[in-house]
């Protein structure tokens, strides 16, 4: 009876007890609903290493709401891929998009002395949602990789599609004149320092990379990109605040 008795206080005060329920994992930024987020052009400074002389850039998305962030990146690339090298330079490599957080980020290029500009784009509810939409379908395993060309499919001109799809076209408009420059010219003026790279590329390059680009090709390059997104949001008012480290 002193057993029975015991048992049924023990299992009365378990039924008053709340049970612990796990709680709902956090949702990551690129899941955030348009109104939660802001949004960020990230662009990065030039380094040393072939891949690194033509800059970089990204897309920082950041929940308002949880705090969470993921930088959209188009540049993530497997260096022990073979001939990695002639094949970065023939536009060969395979390049994914891939996702870090903005500590990373800071660490990353703090160690490797490069800059990072970011400019916080003033897009609506709907152009975040419609943008958030695009890069999660980036991110699907059928489209998580494409083949890089460092002149008219990188790092640079993917987020500049990208964001100008979302405005309906608004970062192209005067954009198709055409510049007294040419990719051969972008090309060997980046890669300077290194006179060999320059001697190679030089010869490799073909006669179209000769002919004039228009201002929306040498968006190509990370810096121009940054400057003709620049202008094009400054129509757009307020115009963007730009934080540089």
């Amino acid at each position: 009876m002193r057993v029975s008795c015991a048992l049924l206080a023990s299992a009365t005060l378990s039924a008053q007890v709340p049970s612990a329920t796990p709680a709902a994992p956090q949702r990551d930024a690129l899941h955030a609903p348009g109104k939660d987020v802001d949004v960020s052009l990230l662009t990065m400074g030039d380094g040393t290493e072939v891949w690194e002389m033509f800059g970089h850039a990204a897309i920082w998305i950041r929940d308002t709401q949880t705090g969470r962030d993921t930088v959209v990146n188009w540049g993530t690339f497997n260096r022990s891929q073979p001939n990695f090298i002639p094949h970065f330079l023939q536009g060969l490599m395979l390049y994914s998009v891939g996702g870090d957080n903005m500590s990373y980020i800071m660490y990353a290029y703090h160690y490797l002395n490069r800059s990072v500009t970011s400019q916080e784009l003033n897009l609506s509810e709907t152009q975040r949602d419609s943008l958030l939409s695009i890069i999660r379908t980036n991110f699907e395993p059928e489209n998580v990789n494409y083949r890089y060309d460092y002149f008219v499919d990188n790092c640079a001109t993917r987020p500049r599609d990208i964001l100008n799809r979302v405005l309906g076209g608004q970062l192209r408009v005067g954009a198709d004149s055409v510049t007294n420059t040419s990719y051969r010219w972008h090309a060997l003026r980046q890669m300077q320092g290194d006179k060999a790279l320059v001697l190679g590329v030089d010869i490799g390059l073909g006669e179209p990379s000769d002919r004039p680009i228009t201002r929306w090709q040498t968006m190509f390059l990370r810096a121009s990109c940054m400057i003709g997104w620049r202008r094009a949001w400054c129509a757009i008012p307020p115009a963007p605040r730009c934080i540089r480290w």
